[in-house]
């Protein structure tokens, strides 16, 4: 039997954008941005307080997985 895949936990982006979701109060905020940054104020916009990275994830192909920034890059500018 196939079990159907839940609406968050699929990639939802238009074409040309990046599939993102933001772990909000009430649950996951789907979001389709050009980046991390422009995710973040994407999220910025549906929810009550400052967005911040340790609640945002990025679709990478398979699966969501958290949005890491690397040493020596600086977080996503608000």
């Amino acid at each position: 039997m196939t079990t159907a895949v839940p609406t968050h936990d699929r990639p939802l982006a238009a074409p040309g954008l990046i599939s993102y979701r933001y772990k909000g109060r009430y649950g996951w905020v789907m979001i389709g941005a050009i980046s991390a940054d422009d995710a973040l104020q994407q999220a910025r916009r549906s929810i009550s307080e400052p967005p911040r990275l340790e609640n945002l994830q990025v679709w990478n192909g398979q699966s969501y997985e958290p949005v890491i920034v690397e040493a020596g890059e600086t977080e996503p500018a608000l």
